[in-house]
């Protein structure tokens, strides 16, 4: 199996680019702000059960589901999730510990207004990266990778964005935070999957499991 025109590849490389310029010609604050005013019960609710979609326990969860249902995808989802969120975690609490969240910005802006949607959690650091980013893209582009479904591919990258998109909509993260988050999740999505998956040396796995 090789990547042919792979869909989450292609969106994911033009959501960063865009992102990018955006952050150049506005503040990371003035972005979070200028999506918070756009606020809705709807997205409130939506955001608020989307975000897990990123939780470690999600992540596991899926994996060893899929290890019943067809065993060597389990096992991609699960290192997929392990070795991002592993890197992401060293940097967010060694490397940029001392990086802030919007909220410990906006409690000291007594002139800015904001809206917390409700069920948002107050935390104020270890911004940089986006945990929930890496582990939505971690997990959805591997999913994307095994499947030869066009529709399956757009719908998981859909719903890795929508997981960036709640991380800055419910003011747990900046712009950066989720870009950061995204690339390193779909950085070893794509190492997994082309070093160890295509170049066969998960067979050890797959073998061990049939003769079980």
């Amino acid at each position: 199996m090789k990547f042919k025109n792979e869909i989450f590849i292609t969106l994911t490389g033009a959501a960063l680019l865009a992102a990018s310029v955006f952050s150049l010609v506005q503040t990371q604050m003035n972005i979070s702000l200028g999506l918070n005013q756009f606020h809705s019960n709807l997205l409130d609710y939506l955001c608020y059960f989307g975000t897990h979609a990123g939780d470690g326990l999600f992540a596991i969860t899926l994996g060893f589901i899929l290890l019943f249902i067809r065993f060597h995808s389990g096992v991609l989802v699960l290192l997929a999730y392990a070795f991002s969120s592993g890197l992401t975690q060293i940097l967010k609490r060694l490397v940029f510990a001392d990086v802030h969240r919007p909220l410990w910005h906006l409690e000291r802006l007594s002139d800015v207004m904001y809206y917390l949607p409700p069920g948002a959690e107050h935390v104020y650091n270890n911004s940089f990266p986006s945990g929930h980013t890496t582990t939505a893209f971690a997990i959805f582009s591997m999913l994307s990778f095994i499947t030869e479904n066009k529709v399956y591919k757009g719908l998981f990258f859909a719903a890795a964005i929508f997981v960036a998109f709640s991380r800055v909509y419910l003011l747990q993260h900046f712009l950066v935070d989720t870009m950061a988050g995204a690339s390193v999740g779909l950085l070893f999505s794509i190492i997994i999957y082309f070093h160890l998956y295509q170049k066969s040396h998960l067979n050890f796995l797959v073998n061990l499991k049939l003769k079980k």
